[in-house]
């Protein structure tokens, strides 16, 4: 073994031999924050995780690991620097607060680099309190080598001790040393020769079993530390951590009244806490800090908080009960503020009016800091003179899978090396950050990782793509922006003109968290104010009331989701959160979860200004009341609703999603059984996002929700939309304006929104829904005849075209007057509903009460996303839920099926299995439609659909398959004439070994008396095509004379070369008759002619209403400069309409100078229409040289069978060019 008395050194200073090589070196003296810093020249910086809090003490500081999989601390090591194929030693001081764990395993991981089964090394402290060290190296294909070693000296619960693992590889030799003292050898198998590195972090804590305590300094070398060494180390370092940690106070109870606490910043934690503020003699008053009251207080106790700045976590020791609730409070209205921000001082002037400053911590990503409350920007470019929402953002030129290009980009090589770029990427559905490893001045291109996969497409950069440069000194040079320096621990600003920092309030964000009721039931917190940090509850929360809070700052990061500890997170039972006011993150405000909350009278913006995934307000879980709240500004979905069940969203004012993304709802979800979850009297208005602009949108897979009574205005696209295959959907009396059509899309084409209706909507745009959907009393117009619209006033005028336009629902719209009720949200002579939050006239807090609404599912459950409830097994009792197939499309996982089960579905077998469930609320005499989806895996098994005790002549109805890929059935019966329920089953039939699969069942709760509904049954979806490849670039030859624009197509007038269109815009091949283009150019205009088969040209469409009249659209690229911004796309119908439009982001202004240019003709001639263009492309701001190469693509819309298709498929639309082809003039 090496005598090692260097690393005694190392242990404070890290001066190493040539022989010993540093790992790092982590002391824990930050304090706060989530980094902790490597004191050594490594730079190796760990990072805490969320289940990670800062103790201090006679020690310094440690962080407590909460023994959770997220209790951990990671340490990103690079290859070189593991452990590799030498000598190794691991010393950590560590205090468990709890040994013992509810698992078959009794230990607790205290320290983990591995990757299993490959390769492990592992330091645990068992239940007992014994250490042990282990590890193992496992080839593929052969046995594991390796060793284990441990203690015989115990560890005790809240005591410090202190480990020292050792591998000796050349004695070959595994040492376990406890408090300094050698405790366990054992010999390496004479077989391992293991090279440990891998592509994960080294942790202090494990994902799985976690170590419970406290830990402390710790160091890691390359060779195996002497004993002696070790011996040293432990005594140079014992005398911080001899005093045992105290045990946790335990206030006894008292039989007394309850009591009322006060905390002052003047307060003082050795006074008792009774008195609102010092006595005279100054012997007694206010406690000092929120810890101290929050540790004292017991059930029926207050604590009222004084005016200040409390910089710590509101962490109550323990919980109230039902009839005396615990109760933090501002007291007499005095803002109280829980901060998690932090003081920052001592500057000094770097000169140029840039000043920095020492900073302990790090929040890594997380950073965030402050000037008099305000937030300041961190360095970035170009420099922001927006808003958080609508930032200054650079646009992409060009991109790749890990590069961006964009000519206006300053500096040298490497001039950004190690920035984050932060860029909407690809279709912009999302904002993304990565790494920035070269610049490359020449070609203005950035390098980044880690690259997008090549099937990324919709994320991979591309021309107009908006971003920005974060996080580099190189783009400090703005008034306001600061940059930290990690490896000095300083912060630098550039203060505003002619002030300094040391005259400001600057503060930095320290604390994720800065109140934490997790685990607490029956406490109250009223009239607080918090800002920088988040409030967070957990699964074992209960009964909580938040009223009148007010949190700003609560997350953030442009480089990862924070939302799940930088919002209010409401995730237990029964929590309410009444008249609070929450405001600025970079993710999610407010996410609701569990059951039975309540959500009411709450003011909720300006959030996800990072433009992450999740919406401003994600709303998961059951039963819960969202009712009369602002909530507002969102820089994608301003609610997300995936995982929403059995809830009531009503009376919100909903308004101003998408300033940093495409492609959005103000309300979204997907991949859900809502479990008939119904939004209702809501006002949904100004989607601002650029493209793809909806209103309360549900994706794929979004089955049982109902939308009525909703006033939507200021979407582009549809105010209402359901994605398929999506069933059991209703939207129901919804009033429109300023919106699109109202269609759905899949993938795969299946258009299967089996049991969807739309009934008395009114309805701006066109009407494009498969023909089973249900639709009636549905006034469709753009003039539908309200008040005053651009004021909000969407009460009926007396010659409105919905007056009279619906159909009755009993329960829906019951009381209407005239013939027949009226369409849209508001009956005639009816006022709107007041919506929205009022602080100043508080609501009444509305109680859940399940939904009955004509049309919607009776069966309870029926995507079996809730495992088996509300389901009996019958048979064999074998049914269990298993994976479902996503969106079964193809886009999720697996290949396109006839239907997708979201995230489960039903396994029956083996044997004679089954499910049953009883269906209530029907009607007698009345006739029903029960449907299921069922796949028969294995050949020579029978799965039936069933119902009984309806009432009916016959005991039982049924109808089977077995059908290897997923069928619908349905079974029609009619209730008797004093029935009120069905029991519905689904049984394997067969009694062989093997399973069947079940899902999607539905039985739509019809009105009394009615006779079945045989709408059209869903069309097969299409068989998958062949995929196609770019088509080469082609040529375009010139001509001597200019064509004439007639339609007729002369041969005389056009070169030879065609332009075949025949891929979908998937780029697939297809089977239907291709169309054919040509191309010419006389020097300074562009012709073009593309002819149509069809199969009747009596049946084309003549309109001029792009994707709904058979038409052609020509796409190209603004070429004017070095590198296009925009395309331009024309259109021309074969009635003879053409135009010029902005679908591929051209200016309003340069469309329509284009339009003004073009001419265009369009004959039809037999079974075939032809249209021919002249596009001067000086009217383009172009010109035509020879050799130029221009971005091209050709789209037809074929109305008979409904089809794109492109001359080149681009994954996307015609005018996203950078997936098209390319022309090159002659």
């Amino acid at each position: 073994m090496r005598n090692l008395a260097i690393v005694l050194a190392a242990c404070s200073g890290f001066a190493y031999g040539t022989d010993v090589q540093p790992i790092g070196h982590w002391a824990f003296d930050e304090g706060g924050g989530m980094v902790i810093f490597d004191d050594s020249a490594q730079g190796a910086n760990g990072v805490m995780g969320g289940g990670t809090s800062w103790v201090t003490g006679p020690f310094g500081g440690a962080v407590q690991l909460d023994g959770t999989s997220s209790g951990i601390v990671s340490f990103a090591i690079p290859k070189e620097r593991q452990f590799g194929t030498g000598s190794f030693t691991v010393c950590c001081w560590f205090c468990p607060t709890r040994l013992d764990i509810d698992s078959q395993y009794q230990t607790r991981r205290l320290f983990g680099f591995d990757n299993w089964p490959s390769m492990h090394v592992y330091v645990d402290v068992q239940a007992s309190g014994a250490v042990s060290f282990s590890m193992g190296h496992q080839p593929e294909g052969q046995a594991k080598t390796g060793g284990g070693a441990g203690s015989k000296t115990l560890a005790r619960v809240n005591e410090w001790s202190h480990v020292a693992a050792v591998c000796d590889r050349e004695s070959r030799k595994l040492l376990v040393y406890l408090n300094g003292v050698l405790e366990g050898e054992s010999s390496l198998s004479a077989e391992f020769n293991g090279d440990l590195v891998a592509d994960r972090p080294m942790t202090l804590g494990s994902g799985w079993q976690s170590f419970c305590g406290l830990v402390g300094e710790l160091k890691m070398v390359r060779g195996a530390v002497s004993a002696a060494d070790i011996r040293s180390d432990h005594d140079a370092t014992r005398a911080g951590y001899a005093t045992p940690l105290a045990a946790p106070a335990v206030v006894p109870p008292r039989d007394a009244a309850p009591l009322e606490y006060f905390v002052a910043p003047r307060g003082n934690d050795a006074w008792s806490g009774t008195l609102p503020e010092p006595n005279a003699a100054g012997t007694d008053g206010p406690f000092r800090t929120v810890a101290k009251a929050a540790g004292m207080v017991q059930p029926g106790d207050t604590c009222s908080l004084r005016a200040g700045v409390y910089r710590e976590v509101l962490k109550p020791a323990a919980s109230g009960t039902a009839t005396a609730p615990i109760t933090f409070r501002n007291h007499n209205s005095e803002k109280a503020v829980l901060s998690g921000l932090e003081p920052v001082t001592d500057w000094r002037d770097e000169g140029n009016g840039l000043h920095s400053a020492p900073l302990r911590w790090s929040m890594d990503h997380m950073n965030q800091l402050f000037a008099d409350g305000i937030m300041l920007t961190e360095a970035r470019w170009p420099n922001n003179t927006g808003t958080l929402l609508q930032p200054t953002r650079a646009v992409a030129a060009a991109g790749t899978v890990n590069t961006l290009t964009d000519p206006n980009l300053p500096g040298d090589n490497d001039f950004w090396k190690g920035a984050w770029l932060w860029c909407a990427g690809g279709a912009c559905w999302h904002c993304w950050a990565r790494k920035v490893t070269a610049f490359d001045a020449q070609t203005k291109t950035l390098t980044f990782e880690p690259a997008f996969k090549p099937d990324d497409h919709w994320y991979v950069p591309r021309k107009g793509n908006l971003y920005a440069l974060l996080g580099t000194r190189n783009a400090l040079d703005a008034e306001d922006e600061w940059w930290f320096d990690p490896a000095q621990r300083r912060v630098y600003l550039k203060a505003p003109v002619g002030k300094t920092p040391n005259a400001l309030a600057i503060e930095a964000k320290q604390r994720v968290t800065v109140i934490d009721l997790r685990g607490r039931s029956h406490v109250r917190l009223v009239g607080l104010a918090f800002l920088g940090g988040g409030l967070m509850t957990d699964a074992k929360s209960s009964d909580l009331l938040l009223q009148g809070l007010k949190g700003e700052y609560t997350g953030h990061s442009y480089l990862q989701d924070v939302s799940g500890t930088g919002s209010v997170a409401v995730n237990g039972k029964r929590i309410d959160v009444i008249g609070c006011e929450f405001s600025n993150s970079s993710t999610t405000l407010l996410r609701v979860d569990g059951e039975q909350n309540r959500v009411v009278n709450c003011y909720v913006h300006e959030g996800d200004y990072a433009g992450m995934w999740s919406g401003t307000v994600v709303l998961r879980g059951r039963r819960h009341v969202i009712s009369r709240n602002t909530f507002r500004d969102s820089g994608r979905d301003l609610i997300s609703t995936g995982g929403l069940g059995e809830s009531i969203v009503e009376y919100n004012d909903l308004s101003h999603a998408g300033w940093l993304t495409h492609d959005l709802g103000m309300t979204y979800g997907h991949t859900t059984d809502f479990l008939n979850t119904v939004f209702r009297y809501n006002r949904v208005h100004d989607n601002v996002t650029a493209a793809c602009s909806l209103g309360i949108y549900f994706d794929h897979l979004s089955m049982n929700v109902i939308v009525h009574h909703n006033l939507i205005r200021g979407t582009k696209n549809d105010p209402v939309r359901f994605n398929n295959p999506s069933f059991f959907c209703l939207s129901f009396h919804n009033t429109a304006w300023h919106t699109g059509d109202t269609g759905t899309f899949d993938h795969s084409k299946r258009n299967d929104l089996f049991g969807t209706r739309f009934y008395n909507n009114v309805l701006n745009g066109k009407v494009r829904l498969p023909a089973h959907v249900f639709l009636a009393g549905n006034a469709v117009t753009d003039d539908p005849g309200y008040v005053d619209p651009a004021a909000g006033r969407f009460e009926l005028k007396p010659d409105s075209r919905a007056i009279d336009a619906g159909i009755p629902l009993a329960g829906i719209n019951d009381g209407w007057a005239g013939a027949a009720p009226d369409a849209g949200a508001l009956e005639f002579g009816q006022p709107a509903w007041v919506v929205g939050h009022d602080f100043a006239n508080p609501p009444p807090i509305p109680e859940w009460a399940p939904v009955n609404v004509p049309y919607m599912n009776g069966v309870f459950n029926s995507c079996f996303e809730y495992g088996l409830e509300a389901w009996r097994m019958t048979g064999a009792g074998k049914a269990r839920t298993v994976a479902g197939n996503g969106w079964g499309n193809g886009w999720g996982r697996g290949d396109p099926e006839p239907t997708g089960t979201c995230k489960a579905e039903l396994e029956l077998g083996p044997g004679l299995d089954g499910v049953e469930q009883t269906v209530s609320g029907l009607f007698p005499d009345t006739c029903y439609t029960l449907s299921g989806w069922f796949k028969i895996p294995v050949a020579g098994e029978k799965v039936a659909l069933g119902v009984r005790e309806f009432g009916g002549v016959e005991p039982e109805l049924t109808c089977e398959t077995d059908s290897a890929v997923w069928k619908r059935l349905t079974v029609e019966f009619k209730t008797g004439s004093a029935s009120t329920s069905a029991v519905v089953s689904l049984r394997k039939t067969s009694d062989g070994a093997g399973l069947v699969r079940c899902d999607n069942v539905g039985l739509p709760r019809l009105p009394k008396g009615s006779d079945w509904e045989r709408p059209p049954a869903p069309e097969p979806p299409p068989k998958k095509l062949q995929a196609a490849v770019l088509p080469p670039p082609f040529t375009v030859k010139r001509v001597a004379q200019p064509v004439t624009i007639d339609g007729k197509l002369t041969p005389s007038e056009w070169p030879d070369g065609e332009l075949p269109l025949k891929q979908s815009p998937n780029r697939e091949l297809l089977e239907t008759p291709a169309c054919v283009g040509r191309v010419c150019h006389d020097g300074s205009t562009l012709y073009v002619a593309v002819t149509v088969p069809v199969k009747d040209a009596a049946a084309l469409k003549r309109g001029k209403a792009w994707g709904t009249d058979d038409g052609v659209e020509i796409c190209f690229v603004d070429a004017k400069g070095a590198l296009p911004v925009f395309s331009y796309a024309v259109h021309g119908f074969c009635g003879g309409a053409c135009e010029s439009v902005t679908d591929g982001k051209a200016t309003p202004e340069a469309a329509a100078r284009l339009g003004r240019e073009v001419r265009y003709a369009a004959a039809v001639e037999g079974n075939t229409w032809t249209g021919e263009w002249a596009i001067p492309l000086a009217a383009a701001d172009t010109g035509i040289a020879p050799g130029m190469r221009l971005p091209f693509n050709l789209c037809v819309f074929r109305s008979e069978s409904n089809e794109w298709i492109l001359w080149a498929g681009t994954l996307g639309p015609a005018w996203q060019l950078e997936n098209a082809g390319t022309i090159i003039f002659e």
